[in-house]
């Protein structure tokens, strides 16, 4: 029997579920180039070396990039726009992500999150200004915008579909205020409070609907408390209490219809004492007895 597991796969994956990718999409509306011209109804655009292919009224076509002055998705979004600041991130098995950070394509600074969820600039300078970061295709992934010489001001993070994922500040190399999340449909679907680069307070999952999915309670960047979740009618589903991060305490699962489904006791992140399970009529289903995670009985 695995309750243990299933409830730490619930508020842990649940929560970072939201962050997964969709497939590249390549359609745009609308080509402007710097010279004044534009070009309406293309498709099919992606990036080739220094190049965008793309296909207008049914022929394939390039255009050098240097020409491009914007590209807007289908929907009015910004799909590209060229910037003389830019930024990649290369994963260093020992350091994490490694940020290097570009003007005119010439390196002027590099930096990394410490253990601290604070930005380090480890070499170099970082100029004030919006940095741009894209994805393979051309299509913009982030921006991050600097001043006095680390993250500050908004940031932005993109699907490759050109559609806003998220969205939030940094103040001197750590977030702070409200980061927002968005589905690929463009709903929002979920917020957190950040202070100090670690999220404290609230955070709030949705529906598609608006409606609450769960309430996840934050210090210094931990679980703590008691933690909801919501079936999309506003019935609780499920609620548990965290300390320091890790489950500790009473866990209670409810049927839609608002009758008791399970109720166990954690200690330390582990299953410990009876756990009983019901049926939606209230008849009880089963009684199980575990010792620091294991079943006993």
């Amino acid at each position: 029997m695995n309750l243990s597991r299933n409830f730490l796969f619930l508020f842990t994956f649940g929560i970072l579920g939201i962050f997964t990718f969709s497939a590249i999409q390549t359609k745009a509306a609308s080509i402007y180039f710097k010279d004044g011209k534009e070009l309406q109804n293309v498709s099919g655009i992606r990036k080739i070396g220094d190049s965008f292919l793309y296909k207008l009224d049914g022929k394939n076509r390039s255009v050098f990039i240097y020409k491009i002055a914007k590209v807007l998705d289908d929907n009015g979004n910004l799909f590209y726009e060229p910037s003389d600041l830019v930024y990649t991130r290369k994963w260093e098995d020992n350091d994490g992500y490694v940020y290097t950070f570009k003007k005119n394509n010439e390196v002027i600074a590099t930096g990394h999150w410490d253990s601290n969820d604070a930005f380090v600039v480890d070499n170099g300078k970082l100029q004030d200004g919006l940095y741009n970061e894209y994805y393979d295709s051309g299509v913009l992934k982030s921006t991050l915008a600097a001043k006095n010489g680390n993250l500050s001001g908004s940031c932005k993070f993109y699907f490759d579909s050109g559609k806003l994922k998220r969205e939030g500040s940094f103040s001197n190399g750590k977030e702070n205020g409200i980061s927002k999340l968005y589905d690929l449909t463009g709903n929002l679907s979920g917020t957190s409070k950040y202070n100090d680069g670690k999220k404290n307070g609230v955070t709030e999952l949705f529906y598609k609907s608006g409606k609450t999915k769960a309430l996840l309670n934050y210090h210094d960047g931990k679980i703590e408390g008691a933690q909801k979740t919501f079936y999309e009618s506003g019935q609780l589903q499920t609620i548990v209490n965290f300390k320091d991060g890790i489950r500790n305490g009473q866990i209670e699962e409810y049927h839609e219809n608002g009758k008791l489904m399970m109720k166990g006791n954690f200690v330390n992140d582990n299953l410990n004492g009876q756990v009983i399970q019901y049926y939606e009529s209230g008849r009880v289903k089963s009684s199980k007895i575990f010792d620091n995670g294991i079943l006993m009985k």
